[in-house]
């Protein structure tokens, strides 16, 4: 009869990576990350794209998915531990990156509630223009700003009011929200006639601005 022939193909494992927004759950390009081994030996190194991240022919064992820059406006996550089991099946691995978040309250100084009708920018610590707006009813938020030193600028004060001096103020590296304040007293008053504002590293000014940071 005929010689029938068998093929044995071994079985190699594959691990997949995702690095995501906390809430979108999309991949987020832009992270440099890393795998060691039990070791501290590099065994992987890559930048994060639009879609997971595969790698092939890991021996199994422990590994740490760390994340050594996170992409502009996120978080770095902390590491994350992982097995790859001896299958030939796909193996996930996830790592979720949170993004700082800044809210800016633009007050007056006597009622210190929110002054709506403020023409308000954030520049960076180059002096580029981040984002313009017009302050209302409700503190202004910003998502996913880089770490770094920012400043508040007051273009035009709502009638009745004298512009604030600018407001310096540095975004950390946290998820947590970081609250920026910045205050208008009436024209014709000065921040001694109220007490001024106190804390935070921002400036105060006795035309009428002052600032907070938490």
């Amino acid at each position: 009869g005929e010689i029938q022939k068998v093929y044995m193909k071994d079985a190699y494992t594959k691990v997949q990576i995702s690095k995501t927004d906390i809430v979108t759950k999309e991949e987020i390009p832009g992270a440099h990350l890393y795998i060691f081994d039990k070791n501290g030996e590099t065994v992987a190194k890559w930048t994060s794209g639009k879609e997971p991240h595969m790698i092939e022919r890991l021996k199994p064992g422990r590994y740490t998915l760390r994340e050594e820059l996170a992409p502009d406006g996120y978080i770095r996550a902390e590491d994350v531990k992982f097995t790859v089991e001896e299958t030939g099946e796909i193996q996930k691995v996830a790592m979720v990156d949170d993004y700082t978040k800044v809210q800016i309250s633009k007050t007056d100084i006597v009622t210190k509630k929110e002054l709506p009708g403020a023409k308000l920018t954030v520049f960076d610590s180059d002096g580029k223009k981040i984002e313009s707006w017009t302050s209302g009813k409700e503190p202004h938020m910003i998502n996913k700003l880089k770490p770094g030193k920012y400043t508040l600028r007051e273009v035009t004060a709502p009638n009745g009011y004298e512009v604030a001096e600018d407001v310096t103020f540095t975004v950390r590296e946290t998820g947590e929200i970081q609250k920026v304040a910045m205050v208008d007293a009436p024209k014709g008053t000065t921040t001694k006639k109220y007490g001024g504002s106190s804390g935070g590293s921002g400036n105060t000014t006795s035309k009428g601005g002052g600032s907070t940071q938490t």
